[in-house]
């Protein structure tokens, strides 16, 4: 098992978007190169390709930390203002798709987004053979560009599935109101 390394390893973006009623925040790991156009163009081509199994959600900002910062500034965003479809559901805030990988000194990656519906009886893990989204995401996850990267700052080995889940700090805020 790799060192830990520190959380601002890497220059990273945060993409924060409204759906069910909350905003959520997706955290993506670049090189230091990488513009804010290539981020939100990879990033764009991942949330297209999940579009058809999300919930109805907006834009709300961009912002970027550089290697060595945890200061976010804004970012220009070119991708997409609005996704999915269908009303939201506050009681599913909590329920998200995550995407994992490894790079090969293996530090790990992990991509989520959130607006998934309530699956009953599904599994909580699906091949990517098993549904032509999971295909496309994974393609959009295995760009060429320095984005998606892991926290040791290369490119990652992407899992062939995608996993549902459920986030447990919206889990307790719903608990403790």
């Amino acid at each position: 098992m790799p060192a830990a390394l520190s959380p601002d390893n890497t220059t990273r973006y945060y993409l924060t978007y409204h759906v069910q009623e909350a905003d959520h925040t997706m955290m993506v790991r670049t090189s230091a190169d990488v513009s804010d156009g290539t981020a939100s163009e990879n990033i764009a081509a991942f949330i297209e390709a999940m579009d058809p199994v999300l919930k109805a959600s907006n834009f709300v900002k961009l912002e970027r930390s550089e290697e060595g910062s945890s200061v976010r500034v804004p970012a220009t965003w070119s991708g997409p203002s609005t996704w999915g479809s269908g009303e939201g559901d506050p009681d599913d805030q909590a329920l998200f798709f995550s995407y994992t990988g490894k790079d090969v000194a293996g530090h790990k990656s992990r991509v989520d987004i959130f607006g998934r519906e309530r699956a009953s009886g599904e599994p909580w893990r699906i091949a990517a053979t098993g549904e032509s989204y999971i295909d496309d995401a994974l393609a959009a996850l295995r760009t060429t560009d320095a984005v998606f990267n892991t926290i040791g700052g290369d490119g990652a080995i992407w899992n062939n599935y995608e996993n549902l889940s459920v986030s447990q700090h919206w889990v307790k805020k719903r608990r403790t109101g």
